[in-house]
């Protein structure tokens, strides 16, 4: 297993750690490591729902006739009646 160093950090944020981590009745390295782990899972998460997101879109265009209509010409034509 690996071993990760951290230096100077802040005071502030080593309080806040401790914080946490004694009110999840956690060390200080099991709480930085549970900090890093739902952060880079999260992380992994959003890129794989963009990409998701991104292939709907995708097929979504496919779906659309050829023939549609310009939608600014559509909004013209409205505003002119």
């Amino acid at each position: 297993m690996a071993i990760l160093q951290v230096r100077d950090v802040p005071d502030s944020l080593y309080k806040k750690l401790k914080s946490e981590a004694m009110r999840q009745k956690r060390s200080i390295s099991q709480q930085a490591l549970a900090i890093l782990e739902r952060s880079l899972l999260s992380a992994d998460q959003a890129k794989a729902r963009r990409k998701k997101l991104v292939s709907e879109i995708k097929s979504f265009w496919k779906k659309v006739p050829k023939n549609m209509p310009d939608v600014t010409q559509l909004i013209r034509e409205d505003r002119d009646r």
